[in-house]
């Protein structure tokens, strides 16, 4: 049968514990050619964004940020699309639109 490659990440937990920065040195050293290794404590709360960036970047993906025309951007719940989709983005026809020709697009493809 042949190989089947699966995207994985390696995180080192706990690495605010005595002696961890020696033992993830030696993980890190032995399996940084085939995977990335990331450090990690969630009790310090430390390279938790690493993580997730890490993840992002592993499975291609990109979080896009909604904003409704005359509000501010909303940070709290991201579109999640694959790198290269294409969003469709609606105007509602009521939607009036002030300046129309201010080069902002309110409604068409993009290429993310």
């Amino acid at each position: 049968m042949g190989q089947v490659f699966v995207k994985s990440l390696l995180v080192g937990n706990k690495c605010d514990l005595k002696g961890a920065t020696e033992r993830f040195q030696s993980l890190e050293s032995r399996f940084k050619e085939t995977l990335p290794v990331v450090p990690i404590s969630t009790k310090e709360k430390m390279n938790l964004d690493a993580v997730k960036q890490e993840i992002y970047r592993l499975l291609d993906i990109i979080r896009v940020y909604t904003k409704a025309p005359g509000r501010e951007a909303d940070f709290s719940e991201p579109v999640i699309l694959k790198r290269g989709a294409v969003w469709r983005m609606w105007r509602s026809p009521s939607t009036k639109i002030s300046q129309p020709n201010s080069g902002t697009p309110r409604s068409g493809f993009w290429k993310i």
